[in-house]
């Protein structure tokens, strides 16, 4: 007999969220780290520094920085396939079944590794749950040529694998060529977490 699961035995229990005021209860939201530590903006890397949502979040809310700083400790730490057990324990709890993993609402990859083995969980979740993972990265310097089930758009550049988001002026009235703008809701709107390469155009918020 197999042993079961328990979600008590399970630390990703209380490193995930599911959904938020954009995002629906139906995506999971998990990030690598904070803002705070992102490596796109240690390298430089990231066109909108100055304007972080992210780090507003940490700066606003004491309890924002500790969260995700426990996310990155349970990412660093953690070979994939313990990651695999506690979504898998994770899942299995669930009465309505997420069907979109949000990567890094804040922070990044930190190095090519990451990459890898995002690439392994998201191949997992599709085959197992039918999950589409998808995430932003402004890693130009990075490659994600190798990733299939991972869906990627360069944030201001171009070297993802499927397509690109750029910031604009808050009273931009028309998307550049080539984009569309995104609504401000995911609830409303599945164009990310497409695989149509389909290029974003953000309001500066």
């Amino acid at each position: 007999m197999k042993k079961s699961i328990k979600l008590s035995n399970c630390t990703l229990v209380s490193l995930v969220s599911f959904g938020n005021n954009k995002l629906p209860k139906s995506t999971i939201i998990f990030n690598m780290g904070p803002a705070k530590t992102c490596a796109s903006d240690a390298l430089g890397l990231c066109k909108v520094s100055n304007k972080c949502y992210a780090k507003k979040a940490e700066r606003l809310y004491p309890q924002v920085l500790p969260y995700r700083m426990r996310q990155a400790a349970y990412w660093l730490t953690s070979d994939i396939e313990t990651i695999k057990v506690d979504f898998k324990a994770l899942l299995s709890c669930k009465r309505e079944k997420p069907t979109k993993l949000r990567l890094n609402e804040s922070g990044d990859f930190y190095n090519q590794e990451c990459i890898t083995k995002a690439e392994k969980l998201a191949m997992f979740l599709k085959k197992e749950y039918n999950i589409i993972t998808y995430t932003y990265s402004a890693r130009s310097d990075l490659d994600f040529s190798g990733c299939k089930a991972l869906l990627v758009k360069g944030s201001g550049h171009n070297q993802g694998n499927n397509g690109q988001t750029l910031v604009v002026p808050k009273n931009t009235l028309q998307a550049p060529k080539g984009s569309i703008f995104c609504p401000g809701s995911c609830k409303v709107c599945s164009a990310c977490s497409s695989d149509r390469k389909i290029n974003i155009a953000f309001k500066m918020h």
